[in-house]
């Protein structure tokens, strides 16, 4: 039987969702296979967990300088040499283990940091499967992707593929293929499903709604805007999903009680959140491929609040230069823009158009391509 394993990591969402996204693709295009998610970190791994995991998501989103540097070193041979050593030598046994028990046909790595230790346990077992590298960044990648030359990649765009071909990577080697989004995102939105889920969650289904999210950290800076929005006593409904930032649901809890006039929804993390972007009129986010692409792919116009230095750049630019929503990183321009677009009802529908346009009906985002190309792949 044909059996993959996908490969990810918990830095951030999104390695994992596109991972799943990519499961629910194999298997719905050839029910036979087997695909199993594998964390490429042990669950006893405590100091890589601590580093790609709690380091990752508190520099990114707090000590930019601090991410911004270790992205820069990125680029630098030694750098990556001396860090995938590291890892490779506190990961290797693990992953040894779990790949000789499940013995895979095809291994997708939708980590840098993961896909050489996935390599040296596989040599050691004495396997060969086709390894594959997802990479998670569709533009602006980080050079860590293509430290390991013999891999195939997938990736997203003409501007990933310049960034591979100028650190060497064959062009052979380069797959360009859709963005991988969660089909519950990609179904089409009319106005009888907004009205539906409006009701459903007893939001009014006539006012406008933002909604406020930023993967399972909830969005930086949120508790801002919000409190502009409650001052200025807007009458728009506003949606706020926390993910798993307590912090961030106890401030709005808080503010939400203390201006009972503001019509405030907070949520922690959840498992709709499909739902949620469809019955808004506009979101703001990060800008994280996930958040972006998942927005886009609902039909909806979005302002990016802020991006992760460099590597999540090209996301916000494809958003900002195709006219499907705004880079605005102060809390009371965010709050005007806001204004600004829920006053006039035709500025909301030419961004909408514009995200129609560039999203092509589904068929930009469509991960049964992808699907397609590891299952033609022979068997070794």
């Amino acid at each position: 039987m044909r059996h993959f394993v996908l490969v990810y990591l918990n830095s951030g969402n999104g390695h994992r969702s596109q991972a799943m996204v990519l499961k629910e693709a194999l298997e719905e295009a050839n029910p036979d296979v087997k695909v199993t998610l594998l964390n490429g970190f042990g669950k006893h791994n405590f100091i890589c967990r601590m580093l790609f995991e709690s380091g990752y998501s508190f520099s990114s989103n707090y000590l930019e300088g601090l991410w911004g540097l270790t992205y820069d070193l990125g680029g630098f041979r030694w750098f990556l040499a001396l860090s995938i050593r590291l890892i490779m030598l506190v990961c290797t046994p693990y992953l040894k283990k779990q790949l000789k028990k499940l013995n895979p046909t095809d291994v997708v790595s939708f980590h840098f940091a993961i896909t050489l230790p996935v390599r040296r346990a596989l040599l050691r077992n004495g396997q060969n499967p086709n390894l594959t590298v997802a990479t998670t960044d569709p533009f602006t990648a980080p050079k860590a992707w293509f430290y390991d030359k013999r891999d195939d990649f997938i990736i997203y765009s003409e501007e990933e593929k310049k960034i591979a071909l100028d650190f060497g990577i064959d062009e052979s080697h380069l797959h360009i293929m859709p963005v991988p989004v969660n089909s519950k995102f990609r179904q089409p939105v009319t106005n009888e499903t907004v009205i539906s889920l409006r009701k459903k969650y007893d939001f009014d289904t006539k006012k406008p709604i933002v909604l406020f999210a930023g993967g399972g950290g909830g969005l930086p800076g949120a508790e801002k805007i919000v409190q502009l929005c409650a001052k200025n006593k807007v009458q728009f409904a506003i949606v706020a999903v926390c993910g798993r930032n307590k912090t961030l649901q106890t401030q709005l809890e808080l503010l939400k009680k203390n201006n009972p006039c503001l019509d405030l929804h907070v949520f922690g993390f959840v498992s709709f959140m499909n739902e949620l972007v469809k019955l808004c009129d506009i979101v703001v986010t990060k800008g994280g491929t996930s958040s972006v692409f998942e927005v886009l792919a609902s039909g909806k116009p979005l302002i990016i609040s802020h991006y992760i230095y460099n590597q999540e750049l090209g996301n916000m630019r494809y958003a900002v230069r195709n006219g499907a929503g705004f880079f605005i990183q102060k809390p009371e321009d965010i709050y005007a823009k806001l204004e600004e677009l829920l006053s006039d009802s035709s500025l909301v529908d030419l961004l909408k158009s514009n995200v129609e346009s560039l999203i092509g009906q589904g068929e930009g985002i469509d991960v049964s391509r992808t699907a397609r190309f590891l299952l033609d792949k022979p068997v070794r």
